[in-house]
């Protein structure tokens, strides 16, 4: 007979009715510790930054919840403007709650789902996390080509939600 947990350290000799309840104990606690680690959700306010600056910005609602488990990050986000603020330039999202791995030719891609952008808006922005990093470039498509979304791209009263899985450094 092997052990629950681990098929390497056998139980030696003839299995006891002890040596099975110990096995069982073990793999009990063993579960019991994941499904807690499952269960512990992290919470955030994560900073929308335009041009790398916050002037201006006010939210009715900035959160992101999250929950690790081992280096696997599952994430859900909602920024709700009252006002964009004056400056100008690139729209990013800032203080993710782990930073994205940081392997050549992986990037973590997020579900995104908002309204209220700009009338010029073809489509929901693209979006992807920096390697290495806990920032999101929001990007869009503008004439085929990925472009960086920008502060004329949004209104004062946008809505965005995002949502998905990454793995953590």
């Amino acid at each position: 007979m092997t052990s629950a947990i681990d098929p390497t350290k056998p139980v030696f000799g003839n299995p006891t009715t002890e040596s099975v309840r110990d096995n069982f104990q073990i793999a009990a606690d063993e579960i019991t510790a994941l499904q807690e680690e499952f269960n512990q959700v992290t919470t955030g306010t994560p900073n929308l930054k335009i041009g790398g600056a916050t002037t201006g910005i006010t939210y009715s609602k900035q959160e992101f919840k999250a929950i690790k488990v081992g280096r696997l990050v599952v994430l859900s986000v909602i920024i709700r403007l009252t006002s964009k603020g004056s400056a100008t330039g690139d729209v990013t999202l800032e203080g993710m709650p782990y930073a994205f791995m940081n392997e050549a030719d992986y990037s973590a891609v997020l579900n995104i789902d908002g309204n209220n952008f700009a009338s010029g808006m073809g489509s929901l922005p693209l979006n992807l996390i920096v390697a290495n990093g806990t920032t999101v470039i929001f990007q869009k498509f503008a004439a085929g080509v990925k472009a960086n979304l920008q502060d004329t791209d949004i209104t004062n009263t946008l809505v965005m939600r995002l949502s998905g899985t990454y793995i953590s450094t």
